[in-house]
């Protein structure tokens, strides 16, 4: 049963509950061509670091990986740089190195 398969709130492929994501950020984190499939609607991340899907939505049976996003999301590969603003580009790495040099950081977070 497809229902089933695709569990509402958790990932087609890991099984692990996803959490939501507004659809502007994802409209901006997937890359052309998959950004053309993004549809209105629903959508949740998936944090599970073993996981190679990134965004996907049960209600539109679709999913987004790893090779579909933008940038680097610092979760799944375990690896730096961790991105805390896509937007503005800022890193966990730039903030623990401002509090380091300064005391204290002005990174709006």
């Amino acid at each position: 049963m497809l229902l089933k398969k695709w569990g509402l709130g958790y990932c087609p492929q890991c099984k692990k509950k996803g959490l939501a994501v507004e659809l502007v950020t994802l409209r901006h984190h997937i890359k052309p061509p998959a950004n053309l499939e993004v549809a209105d609607g629903s959508y949740l991340f998936c944090r599970t670091q073993t996981c190679p899907v990134v965004y996907f939505s049960n209600k539109e049976k679709r999913i987004f990986e790893l090779g579909d996003v933008r940038y680097a999301i610092g979760i799944k590969n375990g690896k730096g740089p961790h991105d805390l603003c896509y937007c503005f580009g800022f890193t966990r790495e730039m903030i623990e190195q401002d509090i380091r040099e300064h005391g204290n950081t002005d990174i709006p977070i």
